[in-house]
């Protein structure tokens, strides 16, 4: 961002505050069923324009000093936001109408049908392009058919491009049947983020969205070759993102950079997962008869030895893992070394936070463990990777929904087969551990194509020192990763 020069413009669709919970519906397998799974949680305990004062005055630090920051807002929070706005940035230049139609009419009051998007700048220096964003005039306009003539004399003759947009734009949502239609909640057409993007920077700039949802932005940033940083707190966000922008761009290359995971108090983690508080350093809950030991960050086969270990010890037979993740090799090697200890393991993620939201109880479910499982092919003197199974530490609980929308009964829970569990899966060739995944192929299922290959393009065979990775994500969105040491494989003979 420095050595850009600041963002040069910034976008930003945060949750409107309405205190209730978003889905998406995940396709099932070859099924007509789906998953509801929680996209974000928009519940704030009153502490909602905290949250965006907060990110607000970070995102003028970042700014440049020409640039701009687009808010994007409804009739919920629109005048406290720009009483914000005025606060941290000081130079109002727009408030946009954004009015769409579709959805039902209200017999109480005028129907609510446009959002707000205020627009600052911290120098009150617009860089503004009219013409990138003209759009035809309508045909019934006389002034696009032969201009006009001034009192003066002088004649005034239509723009052949069109005319340019004035604060009000009637552009509609997006079709739920339109192929541009993802399923991601509250997704905004590519059309609107187009006007955002082209009116107000140009090709080469660093632009920006810090709630990034769907990943409208990000695609159409790299459609029109700006630079461009996404940011989501909410898993589901990020995968949708990720795939968007595979999907819509050939040549845009990209990292997933993750941060650390937020340390969550351990009272919060147990109240969700409904164990009782203990006073062990190590064992800091109690449910069902077994210990429960909440690991903050990746839990490792050291860590996790150490508290087989001393389960047993204890003279305990079973104990629960909460982990925010599981490095790659722990599985299915732990659950071994448990069993030879004779002790019962199980190992649940701790669900993902979502910003300062609360979601409802009912949406934090603490999913089993899970891995990939892989092997490799050489293709023209080339190594390939090949995904040959995927596996869960113990069996999910999943309840998937009918073409109606209606949950099944828990006994009608269905039986997946393996390959119908992956929705992404990703190869990185050069893999050096501790350093970022870099995926050099992947491969993604979308609403539009629900194929997969479990059979990657082959990639270079790498050099010592290096492994290949294969990280999966699964349609619950539970991410795993497998390594694979190429150095004691030798070729055989074709």
């Amino acid at each position: 961002i420095e050595s850009a020069g600041g963002l040069k413009l910034v976008y930003i669709d945060p949750p409107f505050n309405v205190g209730d919970n978003f889905y998406m519906e995940i396709p099932v397998g070859e099924s007509c069923l789906a998953l509801k799974r929680l996209a974000y949680a928009d519940r704030w305990d009153g502490n909602y324009f905290n949250m965006l004062k907060e990110r607000l005055l970070l995102i003028r630090e970042l700014l440049a000093d020409d640039g701009c920051v687009f808010a994007h807002c409804d009739w919920r929070t629109n005048a406290k936001t720009r009483l914000i706005l005025d606060d941290i940035f000081g130079y109002f230049e727009n408030e946009i109408i954004w009015h769409y139609t579709g959805g039902g009419r209200s017999s109480r009051r005028f129907s609510r049908k446009h959002d707000t998007i205020l627009v600052y700048t911290k120098s009150g220096r617009l860089r503004f392009d009219g013409d990138a964003i003209r759009v035809p005039y309508k045909k019934s306009s006389g002034y696009a058919r032969s201009g006009i003539r001034a009192k003066s004399g002088k004649r005034y003759l239509p723009n052949p491009a069109g005319a340019i947009p004035d604060d009000v734009w009637h552009i509609p949502i997006v079709n739920p049947l339109s192929p541009e239609r993802s399923g991601y909640p509250t997704q905004k057409p590519e059309s609107l983020i187009e006007r955002v993007i082209l009116s107000c920077s140009r090709e080469g700039d660093l632009v920006a969205d810090f709630f990034c949802g769907s990943g409208v932005f990000p695609a159409v940033a790299a459609k029109f070759r700006r630079g461009w940083i996404a940011v989501d707190s909410g898993k589901l966000a990020v995968d949708s993102s990720k795939k968007r922008i595979l999907a819509n761009t050939s040549e845009v290359c990209f990292d997933v950079l993750e941060a650390a995971p937020a340390t969550r108090r351990v009272s919060r983690i147990l109240d969700c997962y409904g164990a009782m508080r203990t006073n062990d350093r190590l064992f800091q809950g109690w449910k069902d008869g077994r210990p429960v030991a909440v690991v903050h960050g990746i839990a490792t086969p050291d860590i996790a030895k150490k508290i087989i270990l001393r389960c047993r010890r204890d003279g305990g037979r079973a104990v629960d893992i909460l982990a925010t993740g599981f490095a790659a090799g722990l599985l299915p090697g732990i659950l071994a070394f448990a069993r030879e200890n004779g002790a019962n393991l199980r190992l649940l993620r701790i669900p993902d936070p979502l910003i300062e939201s609360v979601p409802t109880a009912g949406d934090l479910v603490f999913y089993p463990a899970s891995w990939p499982e892989t092997s490799v092919e050489f293709k023209n003197g080339k190594l390939a990777a090949k995904l040959t199974g995927y596996k869960f530490s113990e069996s999910p609980q999943i309840i998937p929904l009918c073409p109606s929308g209606e949950a099944l009964a828990k006994n009608d829970v269905l039986p997946l087969d393996w390959r119908e569990w992956i929705d992404y899966w990703a190869v990185d060739y050069k893999f050096i551990p501790g350093e970022i995944f870099r995926p050099a192929w992947t491969s993604f299922r979308t609403k539009n194509n629900t194929n997969l290959k479990f059979l990657a393009d082959s990639g270079d065979i790498p050099t010592a020192g290096r492994k290949i990775a294969v990280k999966t994500i699964d349609i619950l969105g539970l991410e795993a990763r497998a390594v694979i040491d190429v150095n004691p494989i030798v070729r055989s003979p074709a």
